[in-house]
């Protein structure tokens, strides 16, 4: 399935896959999180705010030359690991790039095993608003 994923994101995957540990991959999750900038205070906004997650997770993003540019930040170090697999890994996909990636890739990289039910549901409600801002963008004359 890595093949189909776009670069950034496939080497992430690979990244979480490459070891068995799930110790291991909490640790590369975090430093993987630890990557992801903090986004300006006037951006934590309600509109912002990502629904049906127990962590403070807020996401926005839009076109920039054609390709889609998303910014997010989770209050927790896990959930800002799996936020920046999808920032870091769909920025810089056009729309309808973005909106042909499936989410099911997290089951892929055994992070999902050390989850709990509740980060495991957070993780789709982020997607589901980075796929929601990539169909706006789409339905405003991006591809």
């Amino acid at each position: 399935m890595t093949e189909a994923l776009p670069p950034k994101l496939k080497a992430m995957v690979e990244e979480l896959n490459s070891v068995d540990d799930l110790t291991d991959k909490y640790e590369i999750l975090i430093e993987i999180g630890g990557r992801l900038e903090e986004i300006p205070e006037e951006a934590k906004t309600e509109a912002n705010l990502v629904r049906g997650c127990q962590s403070v997770v807020h996401v926005y993003g839009g076109l920039q030359d054609g390709k889609m540019a998303f910014r997010g930040h989770a209050d927790a170090m896990i959930v800002n690991g799996l936020l920046t697999l999808l920032v870091e890994g769909l920025s810089g996909l056009t729309p309808r790039e973005v909106l042909a990636v499936s989410p099911d890739f997290i089951k892929e990289t055994g992070v999902v095993k050390a989850l709990t039910p509740s980060r495991v549901n957070g993780f789709y409600n982020i997607y589901e608003r980075v796929k929601a801002l990539a169909l706006a963008a789409s339905n405003a004359g991006g591809k």
